[in-house]
């Protein structure tokens, strides 16, 4: 990390810039100098897990998991000031999409991602968290695109099918 010039990028977004990229040795280093469960500077509701998983970077979660990131930590909730102009939010406010207390295994899920399911539940993350839309990690499952111009795509199915079985079947 030491040595690079980082530029047209807003301070203290290294770590984003790593996890955007899928450098996980770099995230696994931004990490090591870093409080593992806090959130970031720019998306400031998210977890650099949950930012990772929510990219659909695997290798970068893979490392941010073995750096020591707990997968149970949610997003914060994020409450909506109105501004003096009258606009509902902020530019920070918009980049922050969730509804909060959503955690890395509902990204993974809802972005179909087996592998990425399966190393967030070995690291410990429970399926049955839920967020402050009410919805669980297999609720998160159920979403998605199933057909592409009318014509099912059978690689979702069967990446929904990988998914739903892992959740049921972790202990």
């Amino acid at each position: 990390v030491a040595g690079w010039v980082w530029t047209h990028r807003p301070p203290g977004t290294q770590l984003e810039t790593c996890i955007e990229t899928g450098d996980a040795d770099c995230a696994a280093k931004w990490m090591s100098h870093m409080d593992k469960n806090g959130t970031l500077e720019l998306y400031e509701n998210f977890t650099p897990l949950y930012y990772a998983a929510s990219k659909n970077q695997t290798k970068v979660v893979q490392a941010l998991l073995d750096a020591g990131c707990d997968p149970n930590v949610p997003t914060k909730k994020h409450e909506m000031k109105a501004r003096s102009d009258g606009k509902e939010r902020n530019e920070r406010q918009r980049l922050n999409t969730t509804s909060g207390e959503e955690t890395a295994l509902m990204a993974a899920c809802q972005l179909l991602n087996p592998e990425m399911v399966k190393a967030l539940l070995d690291k410990g993350a429970d399926p049955n968290m839920i967020s402050a839309r009410k919805e669980s990690a297999l609720s998160y499952a159920s979403y998605g695109v199933e057909t592409f111009n009318g014509q099912p795509i059978p690689e979702l199915f069967k990446a929904r099918r990988a998914i739903v079985t892992a959740l049921f079947e972790h202990k």
